[in-house]
């Protein structure tokens, strides 16, 4: 990637969670670990001074050790996922992401030519505990979760279509985005729903085949905000209500 930097248009990065929620999670789970450490201690020391009826306390070792190993996998995953974040690249002729999975911890590559981009699409996404990857004051209230906007890109691959999806944190932080997708032609249009599926594939055939895409223009995009397209769609599953 560094030979093709001075192409580099715009980056973005997955966050770090917040300080504040960061030594707290590490706090919780480290104690869970101290604390099932001497449960499992001081059950089998009782046990083996007392005898008779103290014998009854060596459930509480196993139960100690899994608290101790609970917490230590707990530890791990949270630490792995707050060092490995995923990053979209966009180039003048090109993307290139680098994403991680969370689930079997595993990193992949893809590189998506512009020259393959059928159309980019508008949508949206949910992003759960964003609160705590979020920088606010102090007394500020924040939801559970957020939608947060994303683009789509739908391209054409060996298999066929496939339509990626690069999650953004802020509305402003994609105009970078579509001002050199406006440069280049490239047809867009805003998804009116949810996702409900994750399949590159899956989401592909929403975005070429569903109704709940509508046209959508560079002047719009530009101008509204993603405020703007929240109250739309929510404007447009009303209409769906049946009265």
């Amino acid at each position: 990637m560094m030979e093709t930097k001075p192409n580099l248009i715009h980056a973005r990065c997955d966050r770090k969670m917040q300080p504040f929620y960061w030594i707290l999670s590490f706090e919780c789970f480290t104690l869970l670990i101290i604390f099932g450490l001497a449960m499992a201690g001081w059950s089998g020391y009782g046990a083996r001074a007392l005898g008779g009826w103290a014998l009854l306390l060596l459930p509480l070792v196993a139960a100690g050790l899994w608290l101790a190993w609970k917490g230590y996998k707990l530890l791990d995953k949270f630490v792995w996922e707050n060092t490995h974040l995923s990053s979209y690249h966009l180039f003048r002729d090109r993307l290139e992401l680098i994403r991680y999975d969370k689930t079997n911890r595993s990193r992949t590559e893809q590189t998506v030519q512009l020259s393959e981009i059928v159309k980019a699409s508008i949508a949206h996404h949910v992003a759960i505990n964003h609160y705590a990857y979020k920088e606010s004051k102090w007394r500020e209230r924040q939801p559970l979760a957020h939608v947060l906007p994303s683009l789509c890109f739908v391209h054409n691959t060996s298999s066929g279509l496939r339509a990626v999806e690069i999650p953004f944190y802020e509305y402003q932080d994609m105009q970078p985005w579509l001002l050199h997708l406006q440069e280049q032609n490239v047809p867009l249009d805003v998804y009116m729903r949810m996702f409900n599926t994750t399949d590159e594939a899956g989401r592909a055939m929403v975005l070429t085949e569903s109704e709940d895409v509508m046209p959508y223009s560079y002047d719009e995009a530009l101008q509204h905000n993603h405020a703007y397209l929240l109250q739309q769609i929510q404007t447009f599953e009303r209409r769906e209500v049946p009265q």
